[in-house]
Order: structure tokens, then sequence, then C-alpha cells
């Protein structure tokens, strides 16, 4: 058949509907092979960023008098904040998700941790291999992830921080052991974290999060104890 004839003959408008179908599909498979790739990625900075995270807890040297951080400790661990939030937050416009926080935010936690919580973080002992993590697309550059375990352990030197509102909170879990006449103490905790992250300038980076410990606490203290 004379191809002019045949398309002279043939509805347009359905060839270009197919055109346009297969471009779609097109468009579809290759955003999803994308994302398939950059999961490993997402994972790995998400990872990376609360153990990050977890590390502005930590405080060396002896405690003030008044037995919390001196204002030196203090100072160290808001440089150390900066620093990831330099490293892995966006510090750009975003709508947040219900429930999640920003920048801002996660630094006047920080603040008010310091002036509550009595007693100091010595050492935070998991594995980046110990979390397990959960993605989820929340549109086109930006996805929710999910990271929890239940292996983390604490040390510290001082007040353990109790499991009340008005002492503050960091670990909402027992103490499991501290020798006696000994001013250090260990925890066990459970640790979740949800986080928003955007892809921009080509990485992904943190826009928003929140995090809790312990079961059915819900206390706004502490790096490790906020929601």
């Amino acid at each position: 058949m004379n191809f002019k004839l045949f398309w002279k003959k043939t509805n347009r408008g359905l060839w270009l509907g197919a055109v346009l179908l297969l471009a779609l599909v097109l468009f579809i498979v290759i955003g999803e092979v994308r994302y398939s790739f950059q999961k490993k990625e997402i994972r790995e900075t998400a990872k990376d960023y609360v153990q990050a995270l977890l590390s502005v807890n930590l405080a060396e040297g002896e405690l003030g008098a008044d037995g919390y951080l001196t204002e030196a400790q203090k100072q160290a661990q808001t440089t150390a904040l900066d620093q990831v939030a330099k490293q892995y937050w966006y510090t750009g416009s975003v709508k947040l998700n219900s429930h999640n926080y920003d920048l801002a935010r996660l630094s006047e936690l920080l603040t008010n941790w310091q002036t509550a919580v009595p007693g100091m973080v010595t050492e935070i002992a998991c594995q980046p291999d110990h979390w397990n993590v959960f993605i989820t697309r929340d549109g086109p550059g930006r996805v929710l992830v999910s990271l929890d375990t239940d292996q983390m352990t604490v040390h510290g030197k001082g007040a353990a921080p109790l499991e009340g509102y008005e002492e503050g909170v960091l670990f909402p879990t027992p103490v499991n052991s501290r020798e006696e006449g000994s001013d250090e103490w260990s925890r066990t905790c459970k640790v979740y974290f949800s986080l928003e992250l955007v892809r921009k300038g080509g990485k992904w980076q943190v826009a928003g999060m929140n995090a809790a410990t312990g079961s059915g606490y819900s206390f706004n203290y502490g790096l490790l104890g906020m929601i």
C-alpha cells in the first residue's frame, strides 16, 4: 500500500495519541529506573545523617558544678549541629508534611535539652547496619524515609535523664546499670526517625524530620527524645 495514501486514510489523532502514550510510558519507566538507582543513595544519606545527628549528643570533659553541661560543652554541641546542618540539610523553602519540623526547630530543641537535662552522654553505640530503613516516594524529587533500631546502647555521666516532662527527657527508657558509688550510667534505647528528603543540586538533602525514643513518649527534649 502506498504510504502517503495510508497516512491520509489513517486517523491522525489516533496516531498522535499513541505517540503521546508511548512518551508517557517511557517517561514513567525512565523515572522508575532512575529512582531505583537513587534508593541506595537515599538510604545511605539517611543513615549517615542520623549517625551524625546522634553524635551531637556527646560531650567530653567534666560537668559543671551544677551538674549540667558547661558553656564550652554547650557551644561544642551547637557547633557540631551547625556542621551537620551544613552537610545534610536543605535550607530553601519547602512545605513540610504534618508533624515534621524544620532546621530552626531542631536548633531550638538542642537549646531546650541543654537547659533542661542534667548530666551528659559520653557514648552512643549503634552501627549503621542496625537501622531498619523504609523509603516512600512523596512526589518528584521528594521522599519520606523512616529509620528505626532497638540496638542502641547509651552511656552517660552524672544524673541520668528522668522519665518526666519537668526534668526533661533524652532517653526515656530505664537505666540498665549503674555501679554503686559511680556517676556513670547506661541505657538501651529504641529509636525512631522520620525524615523528609528532597533532591536539590544533584543530591538528596534533609528538609524536615521528627524523632522519638522509647515507647509511647512524646517529649520535646534532646536530639533523641523529640517528636
